[in-house]
């Protein structure tokens, strides 16, 4: 065998580590999110598995001879270089995609209160109580609401300049 085939093998081999390092990534998201220990002892076991799998089509594609010490070697280096070059490239990535996902989950959840919340009061003022016509402005619930909630933080009405309650009464500040 000539250096030029021994290069070329070992190339293919690193080749097969950074695969195997990306398939690494995907297993050990789910393991991050999946918190059972069996459940990741079975994800452990399928990475494995195909971790091999990796390597023997490796060996098929590229026409590899029989398995040497070196070539073992060179798989190992080309998973070594994953996590150091990347490993920190794609982290970097997934962190940006994890935050803006976030963002946005917070956001429609915020969204979906307020709304639940704004039903809430709709529903209260349009209920009538006893003979009167009178709606329920302030029933003991929207009072139980935290002051945040219930008043728009460093926000007058426009005209009188005092605070404005989310019921849409005026209202004062403790």
């Amino acid at each position: 065998m000539n250096e030029g085939n021994q290069l070329y093998i070992l190339t293919a081999c690193m080749l097969a580590g950074i695969v195997v390092g990306l398939l690494y990534e995907i297993f050990s998201l789910f393991r991050f999110f999946v918190k059972n220990k069996a459940a990741q002892t079975v994800a452990d076991i399928l990475f494995f598995i195909l971790a091999g799998g990796v390597f023997v089509g490796a060996a098929v594609l590229f026409r590899l001879p029989d398995m040497r010490i070196y070539m073992l070697a060179a798989a190992l280096a080309g998973l070594w270089l994953y996590t150091k070059t990347l490993h920190r490239t794609v982290a970097f990535f997934a962190g940006k995609l994890y935050n803006k996902c976030r963002s946005v989950c917070k956001d429609l959840a915020m969204r979906a209160a307020a709304y639940h919340e704004r039903r809430k009061i709709q529903k209260n003022r349009s209920r009538s109580h006893g003979s009167s016509r009178h709606s329920a402005r302030h029933t003991s619930r929207l009072h139980d609401l935290p002051v945040d909630c219930h008043f728009r933080p460093g926000e007058a009405h426009r005209r009188t300049g005092r605070a404005v309650c989310l019921l849409g009464a005026v209202c004062k500040r403790k």
